[in-house]
């Protein structure tokens, strides 16, 4: 992954023809590192949504991948703009 992000021929805020985007996956599926390597782009965009109309912190609540969340919340991740729509996930997260 760092190797095709290195070359500048791939945007990690591009999601795929029908899926997330880069961000949003691995949140989605607990990849950790892959979170970590993504977050070492300074253009990389956390609030942006997927192809679905949900961001990665929706994906990491609404899976129960508490480490994700915390990960994205730290850095800033905050879903101001239609908190109905995150409440619940996130709840659900921490209980």
């Amino acid at each position: 992954m760092k190797l095709l992000l290195g070359q500048g021929k791939v945007s990690p805020n591009k999601p795929g023809n029908d899926s997330p985007i880069p961000l949003g996956r691995a949140a989605r599926n607990e990849y950790k590192a892959v979170v970590q390597i993504l977050f070492q782009w300074d253009d990389i965009n956390t609030g942006k949504p997927d192809n679905c109309g949900q961001i990665p912190l929706w994906w990491a609540a609404e899976n129960g991948h508490k480490g994700i969340v915390k990960i994205l919340l730290e850095r800033g991740e905050v879903a101001s703009d239609k908190p109905e729509e995150y409440g619940e996930p996130l709840v659900c997260c921490f209980e």
